[in-house]
């Protein structure tokens, strides 16, 4: 038959129990007030309480953290498994910092958990706590490639950020001053001027970001004056060993199918049955070393029954040498010379050595030079082009047959 206590019986049992109970000392734990931010490296702190018990003892907790943020990869602490209170201590401390990465995680948690001890503690409420790890707002990456691009070339913009609230781009897309834009996408432009692209990112909680790309766009600076010779006494000196100037006009006679090829004046080299002739013109203008630069002109070549070449110097270095076997009417000469600059002033120079195959005018060794241009791929400056000493002025000539007299 089972034993049963009265109820006064059962009260006398359990007040022992009860009473030892009342001596332990009661534990709670409260997180940080605020979010802890990656961004930042920030420190803060699980606060652990006790009251009641023995406060002259000291006091050893069991504590278990948890949660998806990881000790060590995450957030180091001072303390893992246990956290003790000296004595006469009514707080005690579990001081996290936070790691920063440039993973892409989102926001993590940190929690805290008091473990049980029979006949050591009692858990309060609360005994369970949460910090959270704001992740960092990381830029992957901004790209305006390439940096140096010639005028009408395209670029390519392309952009990548982690954990921002909204993004814009100055300029902006499809020629907007400034577009909100995805946290990542790419995007092409053509800009017309040297231009600074901005990536302005924002996120509640933390400053915004700007971040600036520069692309230089360069233009075709003109480095030469009166390639074109219209302006007869302008920009070249010359001399020629038969003739006032090599540069003319109609007054020096035309040719059917010879003559300017454009404009009213040209280069005339040779063109006399009865000489041969020794001529050039040249040009100082100011370089770069090693820019990039074209020269660009017009030549025709008459070799008649005579012999000649027309040879092109830059800074005294052979550039190119035309004869009689390059005969034909006028078509366009294209030369890279910018790895023959030097920082400074430079020289070009054509020089012509024209020699007649007989009496007969139709023996004359003809070369026509004309609209003559070397520009180089600047961002626009102004005061690039330089100044050139001029020589003799031109005096007109008559055509006598097929060459000059």
């Amino acid at each position: 038959m089972p034993f049963t206590l009265p109820l006064a019986g059962r009260l006398l049992v359990f007040l022992p129990l009860i009473a030892f109970l009342q001596d332990l000392p009661q534990v709670t734990v409260v997180g940080p007030v605020y979010k802890l931010a990656e961004s930042t490296e920030d420190i803060d702190r699980f606060t652990l309480t006790r009251t009641g018990g023995e406060l002259e003892e000291e006091l050893t907790v069991m504590i278990n953290l948890s949660g998806d943020a990881l000790v060590g990869v995450d957030y180091l602490t001072d303390q893992e498994g246990f956290i003790t209170f000296m004595p006469d201590q009514t707080t005690a401390e579990l001081v996290i910092q936070v790691l920063v990465d440039e993973e892409s995680e989102g926001d993590e948690q940190v929690e805290l958990q008091i473990v049980p001890i029979d006949d050591l503690y009692i858990i309060g409420e609360p005994g369970f706590a949460t910090a959270t790890i704001t992740d960092l707002p990381y830029l992957q990456f901004f790209r305006a490639e390439p940096k140096w691009v010639r005028l009408g070339e395209q670029i390519l913009i392309s952009w990548w950020l982690s954990n921002y609230d909204e993004a814009t781009l100055e300029p902006g897309l499809n020629g907007e001053d400034i577009s909100v834009i995805p946290l990542r996408g790419m995007t092409t432009a053509t800009p017309e001027i040297t231009t600074t692209y901005k990536l302005h990112a924002k996120r509640a909680g933390f400053s915004s970001m700007v971040v600036l790309r520069t692309v230089h766009v360069l233009q075709q600076a003109e480095l030469l004056t009166n390639g074109d010779f219209e302006q007869p006494n302008a920009g070249w000196s010359f001399d020629s060993s038969r003739f006032d100037t090599p540069i003319c006009d109609e007054s020096c006679g035309i040719v059917e199918g010879w003559g300017p090829h454009g404009g009213s004046f040209w280069c005339w080299f040779g063109g006399t049955n009865l000489f041969p002739e020794t001529a050039f013109i040249e040009q100082e203008f100011q370089a770069l070393t090693g820019e990039e630069a074209d020269l660009s002109f017009f030549l025709a070549i008459d070799p008649g029954g005579g012999d000649g070449s027309l040879t092109l110097f830059l800074n005294d270095e052979t550039v190119e040498v035309f004869t009689g076997q390059d005969a034909g009417s006028y078509r366009q000469i294209v030369q890279p010379v910018g790895d023959l600059f030097v920082d400074g002033t430079n020289r070009i120079r054509f020089e012509a050595q024209t020699q007649p195959g007989g009496a007969a005018t139709d023996l004359a060794f003809n070369i026509m030079l004309d609209d003559i241009s070397l520009r180089a791929w600047r961002e626009p400056v102004a005061g690039r082009r330089g100044e050139v000493r001029h020589r003799q002025a031109r005096r007109p000539h008559t055509l006598r047959g097929g060459g000059r007299p």
